[in-house]
């Protein structure tokens, strides 16, 4: 009687059966994860977004001083390029640099937070009311000067779909509430 060994492993059939079936589950779920990740940074931009209008409004407040975030790029409307939130006292929405800009003293303008160009083509572009710059006062309310309060900020991915944009609506009471969708993209 023969005796045959017992081998452990798998064969070079089977390695090429799993293999082959990893690249078509993975060539299916490529398209969804990259759909994932780009839903993710926009969400990731929202929310920077909503942290330094937040920041704006809560240090307005603190330091009983207008604090203005004000767009990077100073051209009407777009802010993708990225913004400045900073202590204005004097009011006028520019920054004014007195010494040191990261050191708060009284009545010296300071900045606060900085937010760099947005990545992979990304846009960000306002509605109409905060075009480059928008304040809130020391009550916590947005500066009525500047715009109406009502104003929308639209997220879009570089492919221009409205359907997976997000949007930042700033109410009346300068409240940022962050919605899924917009209305139209660049």
């Amino acid at each position: 009687m023969r005796f045959y060994k017992n081998y452990t492993g798998f064969t070079l059939i089977e390695l090429m059966v799993t293999l082959a079936v990893f690249g078509i589950i993975a060539s299916i779920a490529a398209p969804n994860f990259m759909t994932m990740i780009r839903d993710n940074r926009i969400a990731t931009q929202t929310n920077n977004l909503v942290g330094s209008l937040q920041l704006a409004r809560s240090e307005a407040v603190k330091r009983g001083v207008q604090v203005t975030i004000r767009s990077t790029s100073g051209t009407n409307s777009i802010w993708d390029q990225g913004w400045s939130v900073f202590t204005d006292w004097d009011g006028d929405g520019l920054f004014e640099d007195d010494g040191d800009a990261n050191l708060c003293e009284t009545e010296e303008d300071c900045v606060l937070r900085t937010q760099v160009t947005l990545p992979n083509s990304m846009t960000l572009r306002t509605g109409g009311n905060y075009t480059v710059w928008l304040a809130y006062l020391p009550s916590g309310l947005p500066d009525s000067s500047v715009g109406s309060g009502d104003d929308i900020f639209r997220f879009c991915a570089p492919n221009g779909d409205v359907t997976n944009a997000r949007s930042v609506v700033i109410s009346t009471t300068g409240r940022p509430a962050t919605q899924i969708g917009a209305s139209a993209c660049p």
